[in-house]
């Protein structure tokens, strides 16, 4: 329950306050920092959660992901993200930021690097990976 709390911490009093992106991204440092902060019991909850009788890790799971979920079903009622499978988007998500805080965790990045990586990762969910501006063909070709 101590993810769902840091996550609830996160996303206190930022409804109407705080534009979307601004809430996605003070959510996933959030999350980003309790992994690298609590390496073993991150470690543990993700080990464990499918395993019969982790009846406890899982609820703790899915209050947290819930909050996460809730934020991206928000974000595609406001035209802010695309329509679909609210679960399903946020695994991209999910999935990035556990590769980056699993690199910080077991020292192939360092830890300074965490908070620029993070915001990366959400800039680049945020607008679908696409380019800004106009694109050039690839060079070389």
């Amino acid at each position: 329950m101590r993810l769902a709390a840091t996550l609830h911490t996160a996303l206190a009093g930022s409804d109407g306050e705080r534009g979307f992106p601004t809430r996605v991204r003070d959510a996933v440092s959030a999350y980003a920092h309790f992994a690298v902060d609590n390496a073993a019991l991150y470690e543990l909850m993700n080990s464990s959660k499918h395993h019969p009788g982790a009846t406890l890790v899982t609820r703790a799971a899915a209050a947290a992901f819930g909050q996460m979920i809730d934020l991206i079903a928000e974000g595609q009622a406001h035209g802010a993200l695309e329509q679909g499978d609210p679960e399903e988007v946020g695994i991209i998500l999910y999935a990035t930021v556990q590769g980056i805080t699993t690199m910080v965790n077991s020292g192939m990045i360092g830890a300074e690097r965490l908070d620029g990586l993070v915001d990366s990762a959400v800039s680049q969910f945020l607008r679908g990976a696409r380019p800004l501006g106009p694109q050039s063909p690839p060079s070389g070709r």
